[in-house]
C-alpha cells in the first residue's frame, strides 16, 4: 500500500530506493530531503510535506524539483507571518501576500504566509484544495526564487540577479504554469501579463521595493538608469492615485450609513445595514489597513530608486553588476523565461478569461457595489438635497 510523502519525511531512515518500493514518488522524497520543513506531526507540516506532493506530480513543477535536487541546493520553508494582509471577506478573497524568499538566507528560506492559511481555513477550504494552492505558491518561490537565487548565489551572480526583471517574470511564469497544471483559479495577474508584460510590470513596481528597483538585463548590462527616473514620475502619479482612492473610499463610508440611517425602514431606497455591512468591512479594511501600509510602502520607495541608482552609477559597482549581468547564466534565464512564456499563451491562447463573480456585500440580499452606485444615483435626483 502507498504511504504518504509526511509518512517519507516523518522515518527518515526512508531512503529514494525504498520510497519508491513503498509507493511514494522518489522526485517528492528527493526534493523534500533537500529542504527544512516544519514538523511533519503538525497540521502545517503535513499541509507542507501534501503541498510537495502535489508539486513534484505537475509536469511544470517535476523537472524543476528534479534540477533542485540534481544540483545539491538546499532551502527552507517555513510558516509564518508575512506581511500586513487586508482580509477582504465582499468576493475578493485574501488580499496580501501568500508567500516570500529570503536570499539574504543562505540556503535561502521560502515562507507560506500564515495569514492567508487562516484565512482560507476559516473560508472551510479543504486540504486538498490548500495543499494545491500552496503548492503553486511553492512553484513561484521554492521553484522560481529560490532555486535560480540559488544557482545566481553558487556563481556569484546574486548582486545583478537580485536587480534583474528576469528573478520575478521567471517566478511569476512557473508559478502560473504550475497552477494551471492543478486546477487552480486562475490570478487576475496572469491574465494581465497576458494582455500586456509591460503594463503589468509597471502595475506591480510600486507593491515593493524588489518590484520597484528590477530592471531589464540589457540596463543591468550598460549601467543605464533612466528607468529610475521614469518610474519616480510614475511614483508622483501612485501617490495622486492614492489620495483619490481614499477619498472615494471615506465616501463610500458615508454612502453606505446615508441608505441605512438617513432613508427609513419603508423607503423605497432604505437598505438595512446588515446588506451592506461586508463592503463596509472592506471600506474600513482598506482604510485602516491598506491605505496606512501603501502610504508607508510608497514613502520608501524614492530612497529605494536612489540608493539601486547610486549603485549602477558607482563605478567600480556598476562594472561588477554589468560583470555578473554579462554572465551566460542570465541568457539561459532569459531563454527559459521565453519558454515558460510561449507555453503559458499556448495553454491560454483559446480560453476565455473567467466571469467575474458578483461582489456582494451580505448574504441573503446582500447589496453589490454596483448596486450601491445605482442607489447613490437615484438619491441624487430624487433627493439632491441629501448630497450637498
Amino acid at each position: 500500500m502507498a504511504v504518504s510523502l509526511i509518512a517519507a519525511v516523518l522515518a527518515s531512515s526512508l531512503t529514494v530506493a525504498s520510497a519508491r518500493a513503498s509507493g511514494v514518488d522518489p522526485v517528492a522524497v528527493r526534493l523534500a530531503a533537500a529542504l527544512s520543513l516544519p514538523d511533519a506531526a503538525t497540521d502545517d507540516g503535513r499541509l507542507i510535506a501534501l503541498a510537495l506532493e502535489k508539486l513534484a506530480s505537475t509536469p511544470t513543477g517535476r523537472p524543476l524539483a528534479q534540477r533542485f535536487a540534481a544540483e545539491g541546493l538546499r532551502a527552507g520553508v517555513i510558516v509564518a507571518s508575512i506581511g500586513s494582509g487586508v482580509k477582504y471577506s465582499a468576493g475578493a478573497g485574501y488580499v496580501g501576500q501568500f508567500g516570500s524568499t529570503d536570499p539574504t538566507q543562505d540556503p535561502m528560506v521560502v515562507g507560506i504566509n500564515s495569514d492567508w492559511l487562516s484565512w482560507a481555513r476559516a473560508q472551510g477550504w479543504s486540504t486538498d484544495r490548500l495543499a494545491r494552492a500552496v503548492a503553486g505558491v511553492l512553484g513561484h518561490e521554492l521553484l522560481g526564487h529560490a532555486l535560480e537565487g540559488s544557482l545566481a548565489r553558487r556563481k556569484g551572480l546574486l548582486d545583478a540577479y537580485g536587480l534583474y526583471d528576469g528573478n520575478e517574470l521567471g517566478a511569476s511564469l512557473s508559478g502560473w504554469l504550475v497552477a494551471d497544471d492543478l486546477g487552480l483559479e486562475e490570478e487576475p495577474l496572469m491574465r494581465d501579463y497576458l494582455a500586456s508584460p509591460e503594463a503589468l510590470r509597471r502595475d506591480i513596481e510600486t507593491r515593493g521595493e524588489f518590484y520597484a528597483t528590477a530592471i531589464p538585463l540589457s540596463d543591468l548590462r550598460s549601467g543605464a538608469t533612466r528607468e529610475y527616473a521614469e518610474r519616480k514620475e510614475r511614483l508622483k502619479t501612485a501617490r495622486a492615485n492614492d489620495v483619490d482612492y481614499g477619498e472615494r473610499n471615506a465616501f463610500l463610508l458615508q454612502i453606505i450609513e446615508h441608505f441605512s440611517s438617513a432613508h427609513s425602514a419603508g423607503d423605497p431606497l432604505h437598505r438595512d445595514a446588515a446588506a451592506m455591512s461586508l463592503i463596509k468591512k472592506d471600506c474600513e479594511a482598506s482604510r485602516d489597513s491598506y491605505l496606512p501600509a501603501r502610504k508607508k510602502l510608497l514613502g520608501g520607495l524614492e530612497r529605494a530608486y536612489d540608493r539601486a541608482e547610486s549603485r549602477l552609477a558607482d563605478a567600480p559597482r556598476g562594472r561588477e553588476f554589468a560583470r555578473q549581468a554579462g554572465d551566460p547564466a542570465f541568457d539561459e534565464w532569459e531563454r527559459e523565461n521565453s519558454a515558460r512564456d510561449a507555453e503559458l499563451r499556448r495553454r491560454f491562447a483559446t480560453r476565455a478569461a473567467p466571469a467575474k463573480p458578483a461582489v456582494r456585500a451580505g448574504s441573503a440580499g446582500g447589496v453589490t457595489m454596483d448596486e450601491l452606485v445605482t442607489l447613490y444615483k437615484r438619491d441624487v435626483s430624487e433627493n439632491p438635497g441629501h448630497w450637498p
